[in-house]
């Protein structure tokens, strides 16, 4: 085969006869100067050119030496953009961790709002936190969207509240707490995981679109009452009131109670204007981180110590920390009241029909974000199998979080 340049390069070296071997090596050498980039043959063709232009054997000992240095440019840039974005998955990652904890908090006084649930907060906070976490692996397992961020979602709250509510006014006095935390618990998680059956069927079936047909001033009003549900529920962390209704929120207006709504007020109009005028993507966790810093540095000026603040209200009584041991120790089937878990169906039907409506119009959203389109139906099912699992190892109702996607 016939190149110009390694041709002319070995007539000017030499016009010395070449051995059969010395010929197939200079073929080949031509070959892979015919077969490269554009880029190596100018190159080549400089160095062929020179009158001090190499032998045919150095110019293929130099086309080797380019290549793997070639090789070894690209394999730091493959390196490099590998670790940009392991870095940018981690920063991501603890925004959200910022943004998404405290709330599974909130979402634990929430449901289990009832007065006799007070003692064992801290584990069933820990168990809220642990199916938001089971609920983030099946999204990374399932969804078409590696970057999705699956957690329990407020678009359940009212009807898990609902559900806790309802089981120990029905229990009474008489049952001991811990049988009322155990049937509260399991029947909870027995009503996420048949949710998602419901869901993985809807998408199986390419159903997802039925959930259209839910009126819309119902989704507006239910939306309004979640508003409502969470403002109950920050007034009584403020506070350590019990507040779910107009006539105990009146409690409030004590000269004490008025003191300690301040912050919690005052925080949140922060938050409020740090998320709508802040383009920053680091702006709102660190409002959050600030906030509590702020507060503790509030007392040291004033000479506060801690157990005076508790006394006062500023902080919660301490607890004993509830462990992974201890939120399984909730599950007492041997205390199980099983009549109580038909007596929820109106309560789970509608908790079915409002997180499905809910989970297609994160799909939707996300959708229009991206500019792509998404299949509804697979994302249905995988929120579905997400709160299918969630449910078995007791957990709540979850889906995708829009905002954090």
């Amino acid at each position: 085969m016939y190149s110009p340049a390694l041709s002319g390069a070995v007539t000017r070296r030499s016009s010395t006869p070449r051995s059969p071997a010395a010929e197939r090596a200079a073929q080949r050498a031509a070959e892979t100067s015919r077969n490269g980039t554009t880029h190596h043959r100018r190159r080549h063709r400089s160095w062929v050119e020179d009158e001090s232009a190499p032998s045919t054997g150095e110019t293929i000992a130099l086309l080797v030496g380019n290549d793997r240095a070639s090789n070894d440019n690209n394999n730091d840039a493959l390196n490099s953009s590998q670790l940009a974005k392991v870095t940018n998955a981690l920063m991501y990652g603890v925004i959200n961790s910022i943004l998404t904890i405290p709330c599974m908090y909130g979402y634990a006084a929430i449901i289990f709002g009832h007065p006799d649930f007070a003692s064992f907060m801290p584990a069933l906070s820990k168990l809220v936190m642990f199916s938001s976490v089971v609920h983030q692996v099946m999204f990374t397992l399932l969804s078409s969207l590696p970057f999705a961020i699956g957690q329990v979602q407020d678009a359940g709250l009212i009807f898990l509240s609902a559900i806790a509510t309802s089981i120990c006014r029905s229990l009474g006095e008489e049952v001991p707490l811990e049988a009322k935390v155990t049937t509260t618990v399991v029947t909870i998680g027995l009503a996420t995981a048949s949710l998602g059956v419901v869901l993985v069927l809807l998408g199986k079936f390419k159903l997802a679109g039925l959930v259209s047909y839910l009126p819309m001033p119902v989704v507006g009003g239910y939306l309004a009452f979640i508003g409502l549900f969470c403002m109950y529920a920050g007034l009584s962390l403020c506070t350590g009131l019990v507040i779910n209704d107009f006539t105990s929120m009146m409690q409030i207006w004590d000269p004490h109670y008025v003191v300690l709504c301040i912050p919690g007020v005052l925080g949140g109009v922060i938050l409020l204007l740090v998320s709508q005028r802040c383009e920053n993507s680091f702006a709102l966790p660190a409002t959050i981180l600030l906030m509590p810093m702020l507060f503790f540095v509030v007392l040291a000026l004033c000479g506060i110590s801690l157990d005076e603040a508790r006394d006062y209200g500023w902080v919660s009584p301490s607890s004993a920390p509830a462990g992974f041991v201890q939120m399984f120790d909730l599950f007492d089937f041997s205390q199980m009241h099983w009549n109580q878990v038909p007596r929820q169906f109106t309560t789970w039907l509608g908790m079915t029909f409002v997180v499905a409506f809910s989970s297609c119009l994160d799909v939707a959203a996300i959708e229009m974000d991206m500019g792509s389109q998404l299949n509804i139906n697979h994302e249905l099912k995988s929120v579905g199998w997400s709160n299918f699992v969630s449910g078995l190892l007791g957990g709540y109702t979850g889906s995708y979080i829009f905002s954090q996607t």
